[in-house]
């Protein structure tokens, strides 16, 4: 090989090398960040039934709309009894809990971490994969035309999640949007990664606010990789562009 060939030739070779080495070095990060983020999913499925048994008490769920200005959602749950004011007004003509779906929805949960959906399926309701049940709402500013201003106000969404205890009674949290920088850990009182919470409010965001949300989280693989990527790409072109000189004809002159 002649000079003229060589030097391309080791340079892309080179190149490969250190995009293989770079592609070894993001391939060992994601193996050790998803053994250390030791991350919870859950699966949630959502529930369109009024009247059934959970944890072995009744559950009834009603529209009240004898408020003509304030529509109430009203769960009753063995003795205890939880109002829910409607966020965003629905048709009283579709049925069941369908017509509340744009602000609310009802959830029955638990972890899916480590379990294929058969495993899910069939360990859920167990001691070892408890069956949990929630009413998680999501309300916009208030003041605001859900129909328009009130779906693009997200940092002023509060989110509430109330969770039916097995031995009776509710558990009521509320969380705002999450308004924290990409970066930072999220403020007091906004919902955090990680949680089933979290997860759940996913749920009822359109897709657009969704992935905003997703965005402000470093917690994925792919936001480890770090200087690795860059390098593995940069080498990658370098090694392509080195072969096409290495393999390019030689250059004819006429006599």
């Amino acid at each position: 090989m002649d000079r003229r060939r060589l030097i391309p030739a080791l340079a892309a070779a080179a190149s490969g090398f250190t995009m293989v080495g770079m592609g070894w070095v993001m391939a060992n990060r994601v193996v050790e960040h998803n053994r250390e983020a030791k991350r919870v999913v859950y699966a949630f499925d959502t529930r369109s039934d009024t009247a059934f048994t959970f944890a072995g008490k009744p559950v009834s769920i009603s529209t009240d709309r004898s408020d003509p200005v304030n529509t109430m959602l009203v769960v009753h749950y063995g003795e205890s009894e939880l109002r829910l004011r409607a966020a965003i007004p629905g048709s009283h003509h579709l049925p069941g809990l369908i017509q509340h779906e744009d602000w609310m929805r009802l959830m029955r949960f638990g972890v899916m971490s480590g379990r294929t959906i058969d495993e899910f399926k069939r360990d859920l309701g167990t001691p070892a994969l408890p069956d949990r049940l929630a009413i998680v709402t999501r309300i916009p500013r208030p003041g605001s035309d859900p129909g328009s201003w009130g779906q693009v106000w997200i940092k002023d969404w509060t989110f509430e999640f109330h969770e039916f205890l097995p031995e009776g009674g509710f558990k009521s949290e509320r969380y705002g949007y999450p308004t924290h920088r990409r970066g930072q850990k999220p403020k007091e009182g906004e919902l955090k990664d990680n949680t089933w919470e979290f997860q759940a409010a996913l749920q009822l965001m359109p897709q657009q606010a969704r992935e905003r949300l997703m965005g402000k989280y470093d917690t994925d693989a792919m936001h480890q990789l770090g200087w690795a990527l860059p390098i593995a790409g940069f080498s990658g072109a370098a090694c392509i562009f080195f072969i096409g000189f290495a393999a390019s004809p030689r250059r004819t002159t006429k006599a």
